[in-house]
């Protein structure tokens, strides 16, 4: 891809400024999206393409492709590992609430449904200054998102919404928090419809890990029940997290399904031995959800990590190209 970027990195030369700043679109997205080299650098150099791009295509004259760009640049400023977090989440936030101002559901639903979810993503990661308003928002938009995304038409993308839309409802702390548990083992269930352990086995698990989470916290309906249902949930994620290929999530979850185990005999007035309770240095009776520390980042590269929570990319997160005339044919479509 390197020759690529460098070649396209030449076409300042093309008979119009429309070409040229579709050139640096592409350009941008080539390097966002380059795995090799210094991440920060590359992230630095597709911004200044997209900054480039919009000095052509401004709101007033091309809102749709300026809107375009605005999500771009919003994806590398929330992916830029340098530089301040928090302010490069804010700008982030910013060029995504700029896109909103020109894409909308009617007219561009998928673009507006891709800049809600990335939205949402920004909303989660952005520090907390007013309790669980940041949730609730980013609730709200994945939940917008879903007008868009269907089961039948974006299964992949639905079921991705989905289980980010349950990591959300099982981190919410206000409200009624068996309702919340609810919610989230509603979302993870529905997500459960479109990954299978023999198609997509890392998201396969990855769910019913978080789905096991809700299951060993929820209260109502049964504590025996549900504490089965945790226990039916960590055991199918380990046919998936092997201790060889992923020791540490396969830890993690086994971990988890010990105290679900001895949660279940103490339930039942079984005596049984305890493990160690703790992980990482935190209280084993909480969910991986509710973790302050991560647990190690799998080689998923489409996930983010807060608090232990996976919030994973749908397949439109990335960079946004198109086709334009003098091209050939971009990354991704739009």
């Amino acid at each position: 891809m390197t020759d690529s970027i460098e070649r396209t990195g030449s076409l300042g030369t093309l008979r119009s400024q429309q070409d040229w700043a579709a050139a640096q679109v592409n350009l941008g997205s080539d390097w966002a999206e380059l795995s090799t080299g210094d991440r920060s650098a590359n992230l630095g150099k597709a911004i200044a393409c997209f900054e480039a791009a919009i000095s052509v295509f401004t709101e007033q004259a091309y809102p749709r492709q300026w809107a375009i760009i605005q999500n771009n640049l919003a994806n590398a400023w929330a992916d830029l590992p340098t530089g301040d977090p928090a302010e490069n989440l804010r700008t982030a936030f910013n060029c995504y609430e700029a896109a909103l101002r020109v894409l909308s559901e009617k007219e561009s639903p998928r673009e507006w449904a891709k800049t809600q979810y990335n939205l949402a993503s920004v909303w989660v990661q952005l520090p907390a200054s007013e309790g669980a308003t940041n949730l609730t928002s980013a609730i709200a938009c994945y939940i917008a998102a879903l007008r868009v995304y269907s089961e039948h038409e974006s299964p992949q993308d639905w079921a991705a919404v989905q289980n980010n839309l349950g990591n959300v409802w099982l981190e919410l702390v206000t409200g009624e928090r068996e309702a919340n548990l609810t919610n989230a083992i509603a979302c993870y269930e529905a997500a459960l419809r479109v990954y299978s352990e023999q198609h997509t086995p890392l998201d396969w698990a990855r769910v019913l890990r978080n789905l096991g989470n809700a299951w060993l916290e929820l209260t109502a309906g049964g504590r025996p029940a549900n504490l089965n249902k945790a226990i039916t949930c960590y055991t199918a994620a380990l046919r998936v997290y092997t201790e060889r290929e992923f020791p540490d999530y396969q830890a993690f979850v086994e971990r988890h399904l010990q105290q679900a185990r001895l949660d279940l005999d103490s339930q039942l007035g079984v005596q049984r031995d305890s493990p160690t309770n703790d992980i990482d240095g935190q209280d084993l009776q909480k969910s991986e959800t509710t973790e302050t520390t991560p647990i190690p980042s799998a080689t998923d590269s489409n996930e983010t990590i807060l608090n232990g929570v996976r919030f994973v990319k749908t397949s439109g997160q990335g960079p946004i190209s198109w086709f334009y005339p003098g091209f050939g044919k971009p990354k991704r479509d739009s």
